[in-house]
């Protein structure tokens, strides 16, 4: 060992990292990863590391006739900062890892991070940090896309995964445009409950890490399930800064306002033994119970009540109209709709002194049009794959909402305008 950590060996060591073509940081932190950081100090490895790049191959130099230069530490924070800034935050996170003065640095400036993404699956996790890929895994054999991916692996694999998920968003600088968290159905081999609980061990670490956070500074919020439950989306709402939150975008949840109606069964009278039907009735009701509890525990959140734009597939009626009222934007996607719920709509976005726009698609969009017509004034658009609708809005004198029927996209946009 001592051949090895001699100072013509580690010349060696630096020469072979040199040559495999990575930055100053990224070669130092790999080369310190095996020889310990001990080894050599981070102005030494740079001197050996530039003089290589410049074709000066020469191991027996003396270092001691460079001239004097400050070491990168030395400099002044706000010198280090604005070098920082032009770096990935992949090179951030090595030069974190050089020393202490660089990590406070690195804790400290604002972050280049614009978006965080973490996908669960049964036997990894991938998080990608802007446009960088990082897989945790026990085994190396997960299938990745792109060179440019950082695999760890590790039997404690979820918690490196969640620990390096939250490091970024516990610095008050940070501003996301976006954070994505999903998760993936597992095998089809794998039994259904088995599936829903390593799903749920996962979101109780997930909602362990997040505790530590206090207020994330995040723009849109995106939530991914195969087996959603609303109270996912409370756990992370809450440790959104309200405000800065502008956009939703709601789990998959199929659920209809008549599942949550539900009223509690009559009990059997003494002695008589319950039946199937009053024990699914039974059951029914404490789900609806539940499921309104829960939904009540998100719509009271000044994050939701001070988001601009919402994101629901499926359905929109498992919440109350008031509670859907103040948003500006909305983004419906397979919707079944019919005459009712089309009017249903226009009553909200009548209603709404914030309503701006809404788009719509739908299995059953190809007669929509019919439903329309029989409370919409249809207008001549000109273009044979556009149909316009137009609702004059009662007591408004000129305001009314357009539908637009774009037969090319299959989608129907809703907007509110001035005639």
């Amino acid at each position: 060992m001592d051949q090895l950590t001699s100072p013509k060996s580690l010349r060696k060591c630096i020469l072979f990292e040199f040559f495999r073509g990575k930055p100053v940081f990224e070669t130092y932190k790999s080369f310190c990863e095996v020889m310990g950081y001990e080894a050599i100090t981070l102005k030494e490895f740079e001197i050996w590391y530039h003089r290589f790049s410049r074709g000066e191959f020469d191991l027996e130099y003396d270092i001691r006739l460079e001239p004097k230069t400050r070491d990168f530490c030395q400099l002044p924070t706000c010198v280090i900062e604005k070098v920082l800034e032009k770096t990935s935050y992949k090179d951030q996170l090595s030069v974190r890892k050089v020393s202490r003065d660089l990590k406070s640095i690195v804790d400290s400036m604002r972050s280049s991070l614009k978006s965080i993404e973490m996908i669960w699956h049964s036997d990894h996790i991938k998080c990608r940090f802007n446009d960088h890929l990082v897989v945790y895994s026990k085994k190396e054999n997960i299938k990745c896309h792109g060179d440019d991916v950082i695999r760890v692996i590790d039997e404690n694999y979820e918690g490196l995964a969640l620990r390096d998920w939250k490091f970024p968003m516990r610095n008050p600088k940070l501003r996301l445009d976006i954070l994505k968290i999903e998760c993936k159905e597992p095998s089809n081999r794998m039994r259904e409950n088995t599936k829903i609980e390593k799903l749920s061990e996962f979101v109780m670490d997930l909602c362990d890490a997040i505790e530590s956070i206090w207020r994330v500074n995040v723009q849109k919020l995106q939530i991914d399930s195969f087996h959603p439950k609303i109270n996912h989306v409370e756990y992370i709402l809450q440790h959104l800064v309200p405000g800065y939150l502008k956009s939703i975008v709601m789990p998959d949840f199929d659920l209809k306002r008549d599942e949550l109606n539900v009223e509690m069964p009559t009990d059997p009278a003494p002695g008589v033994e319950p039946s199937e039907a009053y024990k699914r009735a039974k059951s029914n009701y404490w789900r609806a119970w539940s499921l309104k509890n829960d939904i009540y525990e998100v719509i009271k959140f000044k994050q939701w009540k001070e988001a601009e734009e919402l994101h629901l597939k499926y359905n929109w009626d498992y919440f109350y109209d008031e509670d859907l009222i103040h948003f500006k934007r909305f983004h419906f996607t397979d919707c079944n709709l019919d005459r009712k719920r089309l009017i249903h709509l226009r009553e909200i976005f009548s209603e709404s002194t914030n309503f701006e726009l809404c788009t719509l698609t739908s299995p059953n969009f190809q007669i929509c049009s019919e439903y329309l017509e029989s409370f919409c004034e249809k207008l001549d658009s000109g273009d044979p794959s556009v149909l316009i609708l137009n609702y004059k809005i009662p007591d408004d004198s000129n305001k009314m909402l357009e539908f637009k029927l774009d037969y090319n996209q299959r989608k129907m946009i809703i907007s509110k305008k001035i005639f």
